[in-house]
Protein backbone atom coordinates (compact mmCIF):
# COMPACT_ATOMS: atom_id res chain seq x y z
CA UNK A 1 0.00 0.00 0.00
CA UNK A 2 0.93 3.78 -0.76
CA UNK A 3 1.80 6.61 1.35
CA UNK A 4 -1.25 8.26 -0.44
CA UNK A 5 -3.75 5.72 -0.13
CA UNK A 6 -2.85 5.26 3.72
CA UNK A 7 -3.12 9.16 4.64
CA UNK A 8 -6.01 10.07 2.18
CA UNK A 9 -6.94 13.02 4.28
CA UNK A 10 -3.49 14.78 4.19
CA UNK A 11 -3.03 14.04 0.71
CA UNK A 12 -6.41 15.93 -0.17
CA UNK A 13 -5.62 18.69 2.08
CA UNK A 14 -2.73 18.93 0.30
CA UNK A 15 -3.71 18.66 -3.14
CA UNK A 16 -6.04 21.65 -1.77
CA UNK A 17 -3.62 23.81 -0.67
CA UNK A 18 -1.45 23.05 -3.68
CA UNK A 19 -4.38 24.27 -6.30
CA UNK A 20 -5.39 27.50 -4.03
CA UNK A 21 -1.49 28.69 -3.43
CA UNK A 22 -1.53 28.22 -7.72
CA UNK A 23 -5.04 30.25 -7.71
CA UNK A 24 -3.89 32.95 -5.36
CA UNK A 25 -0.23 33.53 -7.00
CA UNK A 26 -1.69 33.74 -10.62
CA UNK A 27 -4.96 36.66 -8.69
CA UNK A 28 -1.71 38.04 -7.63
CA UNK A 29 0.30 38.28 -10.66
CA UNK A 30 -2.59 39.90 -12.42
CA UNK A 31 -3.41 42.43 -10.01
CA UNK A 32 0.15 43.38 -10.04
CA UNK A 33 -0.12 43.86 -14.36
CA UNK A 34 -3.41 46.09 -13.69
CA UNK A 35 -1.71 48.10 -11.16
CA UNK A 36 0.95 48.94 -13.20
CA UNK A 37 -0.87 49.93 -16.14
CA UNK A 38 -2.97 52.10 -13.91
CA UNK A 39 -0.32 53.63 -12.64
CA UNK A 40 1.37 54.26 -16.16
CA UNK A 41 -1.65 55.92 -16.95
CA UNK A 42 -2.02 58.02 -14.28
CA UNK A 43 1.87 59.57 -15.11
CA UNK A 44 0.48 59.74 -18.55
CA UNK A 45 -2.47 61.76 -17.94
CA UNK A 46 -1.17 64.04 -15.48
CA UNK A 47 1.83 64.57 -16.96
CA UNK A 48 -0.36 66.07 -19.51
CA UNK A 49 -2.19 68.00 -17.57
CA UNK A 50 0.98 69.98 -16.85
CA UNK A 51 1.83 70.34 -20.12
CA UNK A 52 -2.02 71.87 -20.51
CA UNK A 53 -0.93 73.74 -17.56
CA UNK A 54 2.37 75.49 -18.54
CA UNK A 55 1.61 76.18 -22.05
CA UNK A 56 0.53 79.30 -23.33
CA UNK A 57 -1.68 78.94 -26.17
CA UNK A 58 -0.28 81.08 -29.33
CA UNK A 59 -1.56 84.37 -30.24
CA UNK A 60 -3.02 83.02 -33.62
CA UNK A 61 -5.97 84.11 -35.50
CA UNK A 62 -7.17 80.37 -35.69
CA UNK A 63 -7.01 80.87 -31.89
CA UNK A 64 -8.31 84.37 -31.32
CA UNK A 65 -11.49 83.51 -33.47
CA UNK A 66 -12.41 79.90 -31.38
CA UNK A 67 -12.08 82.03 -27.79
CA UNK A 68 -14.44 84.50 -29.46
CA UNK A 69 -16.67 81.59 -30.96
CA UNK A 70 -16.72 80.42 -27.01
CA UNK A 71 -17.32 83.68 -25.62
CA UNK A 72 -19.99 84.09 -28.03
CA UNK A 73 -21.72 80.80 -27.10
CA UNK A 74 -21.11 81.30 -23.30
CA UNK A 75 -23.21 84.87 -24.29
CA UNK A 76 -26.19 83.72 -25.59
CA UNK A 77 -26.28 80.82 -23.56
CA UNK A 78 -26.63 82.96 -20.44
CA UNK A 79 -28.97 85.53 -22.30
CA UNK A 80 -31.23 82.80 -23.10
CA UNK A 81 -31.56 81.64 -19.18
CA UNK A 82 -31.85 85.44 -18.29
CA UNK A 83 -34.82 85.57 -21.10
CA UNK A 84 -36.11 81.95 -19.47
CA UNK A 85 -36.29 83.83 -16.11
CA UNK A 86 -37.72 87.15 -17.09
CA UNK A 87 -40.31 85.45 -18.19
CA UNK A 88 -41.58 84.28 -14.77
CA UNK A 89 -41.09 87.71 -13.02
CA UNK A 90 -43.45 90.85 -12.68
CA UNK A 91 -42.24 93.81 -14.33
CA UNK A 92 -42.01 97.48 -13.09
CA UNK A 93 -44.36 100.12 -14.63
CA UNK A 94 -44.26 103.73 -13.60
CA UNK A 95 -47.69 104.53 -11.22
CA UNK A 96 -48.24 107.92 -9.25
CA UNK A 97 -47.58 107.46 -5.90
CA UNK A 98 -51.75 108.41 -5.91
CA UNK A 99 -52.34 105.73 -7.76
CA UNK A 100 -50.22 102.91 -5.41
CA UNK A 101 -52.66 103.87 -3.14
CA UNK A 102 -56.26 103.38 -4.86
CA UNK A 103 -54.28 100.18 -6.21
CA UNK A 104 -53.59 99.18 -2.70
CA UNK A 105 -56.91 99.58 -1.88
CA UNK A 106 -58.55 97.71 -4.57
CA UNK A 107 -55.88 94.59 -4.02
CA UNK A 108 -56.95 94.29 -0.24
CA UNK A 109 -60.77 94.86 -1.34
CA UNK A 110 -60.21 91.85 -4.21
CA UNK A 111 -58.00 89.53 -1.80
CA UNK A 112 -60.55 89.74 1.30
CA UNK A 113 -63.52 88.61 -1.03
CA UNK A 114 -61.66 85.88 -2.49
CA UNK A 115 -60.34 84.92 0.95
CA UNK A 116 -64.49 84.80 2.48
CA UNK A 117 -65.24 82.54 -0.53
CA UNK A 118 -62.24 80.12 0.29
CA UNK A 119 -62.36 80.12 4.29
CA UNK A 120 -59.16 81.77 4.73
CA UNK A 121 -59.08 83.47 7.79
CA UNK A 122 -57.16 86.87 7.65
CA UNK A 123 -55.59 88.87 11.04
CA UNK A 124 -57.28 91.69 12.60
CA UNK A 125 -56.74 94.88 10.47
CA UNK A 126 -54.83 92.93 7.48
CA UNK A 127 -53.55 95.27 4.90
CA UNK A 128 -51.30 92.69 2.84
CA UNK A 129 -48.14 94.08 4.82
CA UNK A 130 -48.63 97.63 3.36
CA UNK A 131 -50.24 98.90 6.57
CA UNK A 132 -48.45 102.34 6.72
CA UNK A 133 -50.22 103.47 3.33
CA UNK A 134 -53.49 103.27 4.04
CA UNK A 135 -53.53 106.83 5.13
CA UNK A 136 -50.63 108.00 3.36
CA UNK A 137 -49.37 107.69 -0.02
CA UNK A 138 -45.80 106.22 -0.70
CA UNK A 139 -42.56 108.23 -2.07
CA UNK A 140 -42.92 109.30 -5.94
CA UNK A 141 -39.72 107.30 -6.32
CA UNK A 142 -41.09 104.06 -4.45
CA UNK A 143 -44.57 103.75 -5.59
CA UNK A 144 -43.62 101.85 -8.84
CA UNK A 145 -41.15 98.74 -6.87
CA UNK A 146 -44.34 99.14 -4.23
CA UNK A 147 -46.75 98.34 -7.17
CA UNK A 148 -44.30 95.45 -8.13
CA UNK A 149 -44.24 94.19 -4.96
CA UNK A 150 -48.10 94.54 -4.43
CA UNK A 151 -48.75 92.65 -7.17
CA UNK A 152 -46.06 89.66 -6.13
CA UNK A 153 -47.86 89.47 -2.32
CA UNK A 154 -51.27 88.98 -4.03
CA UNK A 155 -49.94 86.19 -6.19
CA UNK A 156 -48.84 84.76 -2.68
CA UNK A 157 -52.50 85.59 -1.19
CA UNK A 158 -53.87 83.53 -4.42
CA UNK A 159 -51.79 80.54 -3.51
CA UNK A 160 -53.06 80.52 -0.15
CA UNK A 161 -56.96 80.83 -0.97
CA UNK A 162 -57.07 78.42 -3.66
CA UNK A 163 -55.50 76.27 -0.98
CA UNK A 164 -58.23 76.86 1.12
CA UNK A 165 -58.99 76.38 4.84
CA UNK A 166 -56.12 77.94 6.53
CA UNK A 167 -55.73 80.86 9.31
CA UNK A 168 -52.61 83.42 8.14
CA UNK A 169 -52.03 84.57 11.37
CA UNK A 170 -49.02 87.10 10.20
CA UNK A 171 -47.78 88.34 7.03
CA UNK A 172 -44.90 90.54 7.00
CA UNK A 173 -42.54 92.41 4.24
CA UNK A 174 -39.33 93.58 4.38
CA UNK A 175 -38.62 97.15 3.09
CA UNK A 176 -37.61 97.60 -0.01
CA UNK A 177 -34.09 99.68 -0.74
CA UNK A 178 -36.38 102.60 -2.09
CA UNK A 179 -38.18 102.68 1.19
CA UNK A 180 -34.96 102.35 3.27
CA UNK A 181 -34.71 98.73 3.46
CA UNK A 182 -35.94 98.19 7.21
CA UNK A 183 -38.47 95.50 8.32
CA UNK A 184 -41.95 96.68 8.28
CA UNK A 185 -43.76 96.81 10.57
CA UNK A 186 -41.17 96.17 13.50
CA UNK A 187 -40.41 92.79 14.11
CA UNK A 188 -38.27 91.68 17.07
CA UNK A 189 -36.91 88.55 14.75
CA UNK A 190 -34.17 88.92 12.16
CA UNK A 191 -35.71 90.06 8.68
CA UNK A 192 -37.53 87.56 6.78
CA UNK A 193 -35.08 85.60 4.36
CA UNK A 194 -31.75 87.47 6.09
CA UNK A 195 -29.31 85.60 8.34
CA UNK A 196 -27.93 86.98 11.81
CA UNK A 197 -24.55 89.25 11.19
CA UNK A 198 -25.70 89.32 7.42
CA UNK A 199 -24.23 92.61 5.59
CA UNK A 200 -27.09 95.37 4.86
CA UNK A 201 -28.14 94.97 1.36
CA UNK A 202 -26.47 97.29 -1.25
CA UNK A 203 -26.58 97.45 -5.08
CA UNK A 204 -29.62 94.75 -5.94
CA UNK A 205 -27.08 94.03 -8.94
CA UNK A 206 -29.10 91.28 -11.62
CA UNK A 207 -31.11 89.66 -8.69
CA UNK A 208 -33.25 91.94 -7.07
CA UNK A 209 -35.27 90.17 -3.77
CA UNK A 210 -38.08 91.37 -1.49
CA UNK A 211 -38.45 89.06 1.18
CA UNK A 212 -41.84 88.40 3.29
CA UNK A 213 -42.56 86.30 5.74
CA UNK A 214 -45.98 84.56 6.12
CA UNK A 215 -47.51 82.41 9.05
CA UNK A 216 -50.94 80.36 8.86
CA UNK A 217 -52.29 77.52 10.75
CA UNK A 218 -54.04 75.09 8.80
CA UNK A 219 -53.26 71.10 8.02
CA UNK A 220 -50.70 69.04 6.79
CA UNK A 221 -52.26 68.68 3.08
CA UNK A 222 -53.15 72.33 3.11
CA UNK A 223 -49.26 72.90 3.77
CA UNK A 224 -47.94 70.48 0.57
CA UNK A 225 -50.58 72.77 -1.75
CA UNK A 226 -49.07 75.71 -0.52
CA UNK A 227 -44.94 75.12 -0.86
CA UNK A 228 -46.48 73.37 -4.41
CA UNK A 229 -48.05 76.07 -5.75
CA UNK A 230 -44.74 78.62 -4.71
CA UNK A 231 -42.65 76.60 -6.12
CA UNK A 232 -44.29 75.97 -9.24
CA UNK A 233 -45.49 79.19 -9.74
CA UNK A 234 -45.67 80.25 -13.52
CA UNK A 235 -46.26 84.51 -12.70
CA UNK A 236 -43.23 85.01 -10.44
CA UNK A 237 -40.56 83.28 -9.27
CA UNK A 238 -40.40 82.40 -5.47
CA UNK A 239 -37.83 81.09 -3.35
CA UNK A 240 -38.43 79.21 -0.06
CA UNK A 241 -35.35 80.10 2.33
CA UNK A 242 -36.76 78.50 5.71
CA UNK A 243 -39.60 76.22 6.62
CA UNK A 244 -40.48 76.18 10.11
CA UNK A 245 -43.54 73.59 11.16
CA UNK A 246 -44.87 72.58 14.53
CA UNK A 247 -48.31 71.36 15.87
CA UNK A 248 -50.56 73.58 17.47
CA UNK A 249 -51.20 71.06 19.94
CA UNK A 250 -48.55 70.17 21.81
CA UNK A 251 -50.13 67.23 23.37
CA UNK A 252 -51.83 64.58 22.18
CA UNK A 253 -55.89 64.07 22.40
CA UNK A 254 -57.33 61.56 24.42
CA UNK A 255 -58.49 58.24 23.11
CA UNK A 256 -62.34 59.04 24.07
CA UNK A 257 -63.77 62.39 23.33
CA UNK A 258 -65.65 62.34 26.02
CA UNK A 259 -65.77 60.03 29.05
CA UNK A 260 -69.09 60.91 30.80
CA UNK A 261 -71.49 58.40 30.75
CA UNK A 262 -74.84 59.17 28.77
CA UNK A 263 -78.19 59.71 30.93
CA UNK A 264 -80.41 56.52 30.53
CA UNK A 265 -83.09 56.16 28.61
CA UNK A 266 -85.97 53.92 28.14
CA UNK A 267 -85.19 51.81 25.21
CA UNK A 268 -88.46 49.46 23.62
CA UNK A 269 -87.58 45.60 24.61
CA UNK A 270 -86.56 43.46 21.49
CA UNK A 271 -89.92 41.33 20.61
CA UNK A 272 -89.52 37.19 21.44
CA UNK A 273 -87.92 35.10 18.25
CA UNK A 274 -91.32 33.07 17.27
CA UNK A 275 -88.65 30.36 16.11
CA UNK A 276 -87.80 29.67 19.81
CA UNK A 277 -88.78 27.13 21.66
CA UNK A 278 -91.43 27.54 23.92
CA UNK A 279 -91.07 26.55 27.84
CA UNK A 280 -92.04 23.02 28.64
CA UNK A 281 -94.74 25.05 31.32
CA UNK A 282 -96.65 26.83 28.44
CA UNK A 283 -95.26 30.48 29.62
CA UNK A 284 -94.64 32.73 26.64
CA UNK A 285 -90.84 33.64 26.48
CA UNK A 286 -89.43 36.96 27.97
CA UNK A 287 -88.15 39.75 25.78
CA UNK A 288 -84.52 40.23 25.63
CA UNK A 289 -83.21 43.36 26.93
CA UNK A 290 -81.19 46.20 24.88
CA UNK A 291 -77.72 45.70 24.95
CA UNK A 292 -75.83 48.22 27.26
CA UNK A 293 -74.27 51.76 25.74
CA UNK A 294 -70.53 52.62 25.10
CA UNK A 295 -69.22 54.87 28.22
CA UNK A 296 -67.53 56.93 25.72
CA UNK A 297 -67.12 57.68 21.96
CA UNK A 298 -64.18 57.26 20.29
CA UNK A 299 -63.14 60.16 18.26
CA UNK A 300 -60.69 60.11 14.79
CA UNK A 301 -57.87 62.31 15.08
CA UNK A 302 -55.78 61.53 12.28
CA UNK A 303 -56.04 64.15 9.20
CA UNK A 304 -57.24 66.55 11.23
CA UNK A 305 -54.32 67.89 13.54
CA UNK A 306 -53.74 71.50 13.06
CA UNK A 307 -50.14 72.76 12.12
CA UNK A 308 -48.52 76.45 12.43
CA UNK A 309 -46.17 77.11 9.69
CA UNK A 310 -43.62 79.96 9.10
CA UNK A 311 -42.34 80.34 5.54
CA UNK A 312 -39.61 82.68 4.77
CA UNK A 313 -40.15 83.54 1.25
CA UNK A 314 -38.09 85.81 -1.46
CA UNK A 315 -39.87 87.07 -5.07
CA UNK A 316 -37.21 87.62 -7.30
CA UNK A 317 -36.27 89.98 -10.05
CA UNK A 318 -34.42 89.50 -12.73
CA UNK A 319 -32.73 93.13 -14.02
CA UNK A 320 -30.85 93.92 -17.33
CA UNK A 321 -27.30 93.56 -16.66
CA UNK A 322 -25.06 96.84 -17.20
CA UNK A 323 -22.76 96.08 -20.46
CA UNK A 324 -19.57 97.44 -20.47
CA UNK A 325 -17.68 97.67 -23.71
CA UNK A 326 -14.47 98.26 -24.40
CA UNK A 327 -12.68 101.25 -25.61
CA UNK A 328 -12.28 100.78 -29.51
CA UNK A 329 -8.94 99.91 -30.41
CA UNK A 330 -7.58 98.57 -27.37
CA UNK A 331 -5.69 95.35 -27.95
CA UNK A 332 -4.48 93.04 -25.46
CA UNK A 333 -1.12 91.89 -25.54
CA UNK A 334 1.35 89.43 -24.34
Amino acid sequence: MSWFSENKFLAGFGAVMVAGLGTLGYLTYSAMGKYETAVGNFDATAGQLKTLQETKPALTDANLKELVAQKQELGDKIASFQKELKARVLRVEPIAKEGFQDLLKQTVARVAAKAGEAKVVPPKDFYLGFGEYQAKPPDAKAAPALARELRAIELVMNVLIEAGNLELDELVRESLPEEGGKLKPADPQPAAGRQRGAPERTDPGVVERAAVRIKFTSTDSTLQKVIAGLANHKQQLFVVRRISVQNKQAESPPRLASLETPPPQEAAPVAPDPSAAAPADGTPPEATPPAAAPTGVLSYVFGKEKIMTTIDLELLNIADPEVKAEPAGKRRTQ
